[in-house]
């Protein structure tokens, strides 16, 4: 119930969003990204948590709608309880489309679709008597829906996906905010 609750407020966010792009819009901003990811393994679920934890490093920016449409995104997830840690690093890269008038909205909504490498290190206690455990190289694809706010805030929904290992998938939904600080 909490991610239909969450997905619906993000979808209709753009309705409510009145903020103003305040700068040029070939400016663009790094900064920090946090989010909470919900694995979609029930035995991830149940064998670590529920909600884990992302965090990221990131460029806020309509200069990629303008100028450009490449993305990057590094990332952080990890997600520890009951006896079991999970910890997921990402690079990845692809392109991003907005979904309205970056010249000319005072909120833009976009999608951005993007494909890499992840190394994983987890142990997870899939029952009383198992724990599947290792250190892994592999892929990540994900695709991102959001909405930038006054040019320097992201809000997102992204969905990753994963290989499975060991029986274990470690796809994925983030909710997440990403904020720029710094102009480059």
């Amino acid at each position: 119930m909490d991610r239909r609750l969450a997905l619906s407020a993000l979808a209709f966010l753009p309705v409510f969003a009145h903020a103003q792009f305040g700068q040029n819009v070939t400016e663009s901003f790094l900064g920090p990204e946090v989010g909470v990811f919900l694995p979609a393994d029930r035995t991830l679920r149940d064998g670590v948590a529920e909600r884990w934890t992302r965090f990221g490093v990131g460029s806020v920016s309509l200069s990629q709608f303008v100028q450009k449409k490449s993305n990057v995104s590094l990332d952080a997830i990890s997600g520890s309880g009951n006896g079991s840690k999970v910890a997921i690093y990402t690079y990845s890269m692809g392109i991003a489309q907005p979904l309205g008038n970056p010249r000319k909205d005072s909120s833009l909504p976009y999608f951005a679709l993007r494909a890499g490498v992840s190394y994983m290190d987890y142990a997870v206690n899939t029952s009383a008597t198992t724990r599947e455990s290792a250190k892994r190289i592999g892929f990540n694809g994900n695709a991102e829906l959001g909405i930038i706010l006054n040019g320097r805030i992201s809000l997102s929904a992204r969905y990753d996906v994963f290989p499975q290992y060991d029986g274990l998938r470690f796809d994925g939904l983030t909710l997440s905010l990403k904020y720029g600080i710094s102009g480059y």
